[in-house]
């Protein structure tokens, strides 16, 4: 974090502190933004920090697998996820059930989330109720495809704890639960990345934005200025 630190000594003392979820959010970010470069030309550029984020939350959660933004929004397109990924086409022995899930406060998510996405804050203790608003989630006609659930918070510390948790979750339950066969992951640079592509997403109406909570002022240096937003 001492890297992190001299790149925002601008700051207040209070400001380049922050929390540990903050810290580790930033972290995230910056990896998938590495994954993300030169894979297509509108794309923001990562930044150092963004790079440093990221790989610092993979050491931190060497249990949850994480997945690029680009791949994310291939299968965004296609309408369900795939083991491939690469984000390469899905076809039908290998479609799965895509769940999206905001792991950030309300606050944050009304002004913008993943089209789709139902929110569970981080801090949720009950693994049980994180289990059922998945599942209640997903309608009958697709319970039974196998899922792929995508967690995302600004930059991925908090959304990595949530994935933790449900992993957890599921393991206890064993086979006895509808979600046994899901694929959990972490989207990598979370809603700022995704933000900073262009990629789609919608207000707490659903009226669609290009906005996003920055979260706080030094982690929010990662969001194009011109995104955010912590308003309605």
């Amino acid at each position: 974090m001492y890297l992190l630190r001299k790149m925002f000594s601008s700051e207040s003392t209070e400001e380049q502190e922050g929390d540990g979820a903050a810290a580790a959010d930033m972290e995230g970010n910056k990896d998938s933004s590495k994954e993300s470069q030169g894979t297509d030309t509108h794309h923001t550029s990562p930044s150092m920090a963004m790079r440093v984020m990221i790989a610092s939350f993979r050491k931190k959660f060497p249990t949850v697998k994480g997945v690029n933004t680009e791949v994310v929004q291939k299968w965004f397109q296609q309408g369900a996820a795939s083991k491939n990924l690469q984000g390469g086409q899905t076809d039908d022995v290998d479609k799965r059930k895509l769940v999206i899930v905001d792991a950030r406060p309300e606050n944050e998510y009304i002004i913008s989330h993943l089209p789709g996405a139902i929110r569970i804050e981080f801090t949720t203790e009950d693994k049980n109720y994180i289990v059922r608003e998945i599942q209640d989630s997903i309608k009958d006609e697709e319970k039974r495809l196998p899922k792929t659930i995508i967690m995302y918070c600004s930059l991925g510390y908090r959304s990595s704890i949530l994935a933790d948790k449900l992993q957890k979750a599921i393991e206890s339950k064993g086979a006895e639960n509808d979600l046994s066969d899901a694929e959990i992951y972490n989207m990598e640079g979370g809603i700022f990345k995704w933000a900073n592509e262009g990629a789609p997403m919608v207000d707490v109406s659903g009226t669609p934005t290009k906005s996003a909570h920055p979260f706080n002022v030094v982690f929010g240096k990662l969001l194009d200025h011109s995104l955010r937003k912590d308003k309605l």
